[in-house]
């Protein structure tokens, strides 16, 4: 019992949808529009090069700026060969086109005899700046330069099948002008989850909403303000009046090794100070192969809507979840503490595990469960996801129900709207945590229980 306790827990820090604001870069300050995306992808997703690249982006580079960048898929793709351009200080199109078709040649096998300039054009690496002028000889400005990296990049990795497959679904019923497309997410990932599968990316552009839990990069002051407030415990009382003597000390010790103040720790409820110590624990510069939130899933497409200008709905809202989160019982609240401060072992009769071994623990779930995002496997994320589903333990029942359930079926029932709505114009993107789309309660057996047309799209 202990061991799927843990395990149910330590999913839902990896699925959890962070409370913070997502900071879109703002690519239409320094870069040409054209080049804004694939400047973003490139250092904020794939992290081709270092900080030395990315600025100057409309104006010429020397060597030294590619390198980083060739190094950086070199290391990706295991090719490449030594550069030596014959201007280091102003280097062409004509160039980088030439060390970048070096990569894929060496990777893919490409038949001799294939202009590296005929390869791009007939893959859809390059663009003319008019009708067939590639304008090689001209001098490659660094946001050409870093466009033609990224276009490299993603065309091997769907080469090489290194594209993350996803749970994906589309949804259509019978006479009802719209298509839903539901993508169970993790909300902390790593760049090895990107780039995601045509199939995906084609479906969000062809969509006219992109929908998610909530919309946490327009959040207002107002929601801010009310998530703050939720958090705090506002009637001269301390977290000590909610939770064992025990628990307490235990918290203090880990609050204070991660570095929060007692002004802080002593007076949030113990859900926020759960989520507070899970949180620092994970963002730990000092852990290793460590995810981020800043790269999940639901991140990337709220990051992509905005930067399309695609409208963004709501299926849930910040102020509902921190809503659900409040409503559970001080019973559950300081069991969710507990496994964070004090957390049970894997394995019956074994002592707790320390923070680092939770750490540990916690880094192998995450890294499990974004293997199986990368392939598709609906089967195995399917198993671990419900693992946890214990209904029998009072507070695991309270926990599931409130958590899982309750949410699953309202965000069904928001799909069936989306589906049905008649002045919409268009279709819907809907990416949700991946627990909520699988298993007897998850959205996709609930709507094709009702009769609606449920298509799994994921997988090879």
């Amino acid at each position: 019992m202990k061991a799927k306790k843990l395990l149910a827990l330590l999913i839902v820090f990896a699925l959890m949808a962070s409370t913070s604001i997502f900071a879109v870069f703002a690519a239409e300050d320094i870069y040409s529009p054209w080049a804004a995306w694939q400047g973003f992808m490139s250092e904020s997703v794939y992290g081709l090069g270092n900080a030395g690249v990315y600025s100057d982006f409309t104006e010429s580079f020397a060597e030294a700026k590619f390198l980083p960048v060739y190094e950086s898929l070199k290391a990706k793709f295991g090719a490449g060969a030594s550069l030596d351009f014959e201007n280091k200080d102003a280097v062409t199109r004509g160039e980088i086109v030439s060390a970048l078709y070096g990569i894929i040649a060496e990777v893919l096998g490409a038949a001799p005899g294939i202009s590296p300039i005929g390869y791009f054009v007939e893959n859809g690496l390059i663009n003319g700046r008019a009708s067939g002028d590639y304008q090689l000889d001209l001098i490659c400005t660094a946001e050409e330069m870093i466009a033609f990296s990224v276009r490299v990049y993603e065309f091997l990795s769907y080469e090489l099948g290194l594209d993350s497959k996803g749970l994906f679904w589309k949804i259509t019923g019978e006479g009802l002008p719209n298509t839903v497309y539901l993508l169970g997410t993790i909300h902390a990932g790593d760049a090895s989850i990107y780039p995601f599968s045509k199939i995906m990316l084609e479906a969000f552009d062809n969509s006219a909403y992109l929908g998610v839990e909530a919309d946490i990069y327009t959040m207002s002051e107002e929601d801010m303000d009310y998530i703050i407030q939720t958090q705090m415990i506002q009637d001269g009382r301390t977290i000590r009046d909610f939770i064992s003597e025990e628990t307490y000390e235990l918290y203090v010790e880990a609050a204070e090794s991660f570095g929060i103040p007692p002004e802080i720790y002593d007076y949030i409820k113990p859900w926020a100070a759960s989520n507070a110590i899970q949180n620092a624990m994970t963002t730990d510069e000092s852990m290793e192969n460590s995810v981020s939130a800043y790269l999940g899933i639901d991140m990337f497409f709220l990051a992509k809507a905005v930067n399309s200008g695609k409208p963004i709905v709501e299926v849930e809202s910040i102020r509902y979840q921190i809503d659900m989160l409040d409503s559970f019982s001080n019973e559950l609240q300081e069991m969710l503490l507990l496994s964070v401060i004090a957390p049970p072992s894997a394995e019956e009769g074994e002592e707790a595990l320390s923070m680092e071994e939770m750490a540990e623990y916690a880094r192998m779930v995450t890294a499990y469960l974004l293997e199986a995002v990368k392939t598709g496997d609906e089967a195995a994320l399917t198993e671990m996801l419900m693992a946890g589903r214990d209904y029998e333990d009072p507070l695991m029942a309270e926990y599931n129900t409130k958590f899982w359930d309750i949410r699953d079926a309202a965000m069904a029932a928001t799909i069936e709207i989306f589906l049905a709505d008649e002045d919409a114009g268009g279709d819907f993107f809907v990416a949700v945590g991946a627990g909520h789309t699988v298993g007897v309660t998850g959205i996709a057996e609930v709507l094709k229980n009702k009769g609606y047309t449920v298509e799994f799209l994921g997988g090879g």
